[in-house]
């Protein structure tokens, strides 16, 4: 039997899995009766909402409305294609900054969570509410007096909105010469409006928006404000799954769109649905990072195993942290941070906390308390001078998500272009395109460029121009020959050694996760009965199509590995997710 790591949640009338199950409001109406306008549209316009409040999870759903091929953001590249990256240098500033405002969405959930990042962050920032109607805008209001929170000085704007989880889809703010702009990344294809916003909003503020070719959210992403950034594994393969970018593409889009001149990469949490970065570090200054920790002694016997996979893990991502050599030469501070047990497959953590001005909004868990004192002690030693807040975040963690996860900083830069509209590079929105990792030559002064990431073979890839078309029912292999699709995963190896309308046929590589366990990469064996998944882990044949969603919410107990099947080269897991 499979061991599920998947979450069941009942909230009123509305049950969910954490894993993400729930469609979009008539999601099988073509993009036309969605958006308004014709293609060229700067911005998509959106009926009012209907379903209120809004049930959605931060990981990404498995539901088929969601999948790649459904993706109508094709139909808007005035919205959603990729620009080109800032004409000169850029700089990310780090959360602990000053900021002029902080993003929230208003959806209708955890009005007693969103009541108290209010009362506490509007007498230090402006707190920006977005709406999708008069419907919600009246909720607010009404569910922010009910608490005794007075929303005077809080500023509501109108834009579609499809779930409240601003930091991943909402702007990344860059700053130049005293200006803000926005860095807008792809967000999940089925929340179109959510992937929207941050184009809507710099339309509104005027002010210039890049669009950046990689597939992850902001809860993945950390910057020291001085060309080091942080994020975690699934920011390279879930990229390279969506567009074939390789993992020095991505380095060289972090440094040209956000300034990171160098990015380093953690290990995410095994078994956490998001992966997200933000759920086990965060930078309390340049030279402090806080870092989760697990302790083997305090799990329960039901689900140890996570516990100690993940001390493990975040031990390991201590020794590459402090093995890193900042910018100026410096190192870093690394505070370990204690994380509760994750006996009810719910990841509470201390370190998802929000910062804005001189006020660090810290999740706190009413049902595991046993490491708060401790964690809000660290805190305060950090950082001294802040005034530290606890929010009561245990129904919001069973959404896989806590305080840092639904609120997006605004940097302190004044509302005003720093150049002019950048212009659009792929109107194919799932592009990678290659560029160099330099600045503009009128940037003398900046270090010297990373070297240039080799071109690469973009014929299996649907992102351009030069992608290859094969007829019904063939796919085009790891060399871009097309060949049958039933030839994947019939039981031989298609390695070169088969040919195919007189062509050897390769399926041999991690895009098609070796012939989806036909073929093994060298130095790894899995037994008769296995193949390696997604991620190149042995994992049981039978798992495939076998009606479970395979997409780490189970675990092999032989290997004690979450598998993922949830891939194209395994066909979504047969079908299953």
């Amino acid at each position: 039997m499979k061991n599920t790591l998947c979450l069941f949640v009942s909230i009123g009338f509305l049950s969910l899995i954490g894993c993400g199950d729930l469609p979009q409001k008539n999601p099988s109406q073509p993009a036309k009766e969605l958006l308004t306008g014709t293609s060229d549209d700067v911005a998509p316009e959106r009926e009012e909402q209907s379903v209120y409040p809004k049930p959605m999870v931060p990981v990404m759903p498995v539901d088929n409305t969601f999948a790649w091929s459904n993706d109508q953001r094709f139909n808007y590249p005035g919205t959603f294609a990729i620009t080109a990256p800032p004409t000169n240098t850029v700089r990310t500033p780090g959360e602990w900054e000053n900021k002029q405002a902080l993003l929230l969405a208003w959806t209708g959930n955890f009005a007693d969570v969103v009541a108290g990042i209010i009362r506490s962050a509007k007498v230090t920032t402006d707190v920006t509410v977005a709406y999708d109607s008069n419907q919600s805008l009246n909720d607010f209001k009404y569910q922010m007096q009910s608490r005794g929170v007075s929303i005077n000085g809080v500023t509501t704007i109108q834009l579609p909105v499809q779930t409240l989880w601003m930091r991943d889809y909402g702007p990344m703010t860059v700053e130049q010469n005293g200006k803000m702009g926005f860095v807008d990344v792809r967000y999940y294809p089925g929340r179109l409006y959510d992937d929207a916003f941050p184009a809507l909003l710099a339309q509104k503020w005027d002010i210039n928006n890049f669009r950046m070719p990689v597939d992850f959210e902001g809860g993945n992403f950390v910057s020291d404000g001085a060309g080091t950034c942080y994020a975690s594994t699934v920011l390279l393969s879930a990229t390279a799954e969506m567009s074939g970018a390789s993992e020095g593409q991505v380095r060289t889009y972090f440094k040209r769109y956000l300034g990171c001149e160098q990015l380093v990469i953690l290990q995410p949490l095994y078994g956490e649905g998001t992966g997200h970065i933000d759920m086990f570090a965060k930078l309390a200054n340049k030279n402090t990072m806080v870092l989760g920790q697990y302790r083997k002694s305090q799990s329960d016997s039901r689900r140890g195993t996570i516990d100690a996979v993940n001390a493990d893990i975040l031990d390991n991502n201590a020794a590459v942290l402090n093995n890193v050599t900042l910018m100026d030469g410096s190192s870093l501070n690394v505070v370990r941070m204690p994380m509760p047990a994750n006996s009810d497959n719910n990841f509470r953590t201390y370190v998802n906390s929000q910062f804005i001005n001189g006020v660090n909004l810290i999740p706190v868990y009413s049902n595991d308390d046993r490491f708060q004192d401790e964690a809000l002690a660290i805190w305060q030693q950090v950082m001294p001078n802040w005034q530290h807040v606890d929010i009561d975040a245990t129904e919001l963690i069973t959404w896989a998500g806590a305080i840092h996860c639904i609120l997006m900083e605004v940097g302190e830069g004044t509302r005003a272009k720093f150049q002019s509209t950048p212009e659009t590079i792929c109107n194919d929105f799932d592009c990678a395109p290659n560029m160099t990792s330099s600045t503009a030559p009128s940037q003398p002064s900046q270090p010297d460029p990373e070297p240039e990431p080799e071109p690469e073979d973009n014929s299996n890839n649907n992102n351009s121009s030069t992608t290859t078309s094969c007829p019904s029912g063939e796919t085009a292999d790891c060399n871009g020959n097309c060949a049958p699709t039933n030839w994947l995963a019939d039981g031989y190896c298609d390695d070169g050694a088969y040919s195919h309308n007189g062509t050897a046929i390769n399926f041999s590589c991690e895009e098609f996760s070796y012939d989806r366990g036909d073929c093994q990469p060298a130095g790894q064996s899995c037994a008769s009965n296995e193949m390696l998944d997604c991620r190149n882990q042995c994992a049981p044949k039978a798992w495939l199509g076998d009606g479970y969603c395979d997409a780490g919410n189970y675990v092999y107990e032989a290997t004690g590995q979450a598998i993922y099947l949830n891939c194209s080269a395994f066909q979504n897991d047969g079908g299953d997710c």
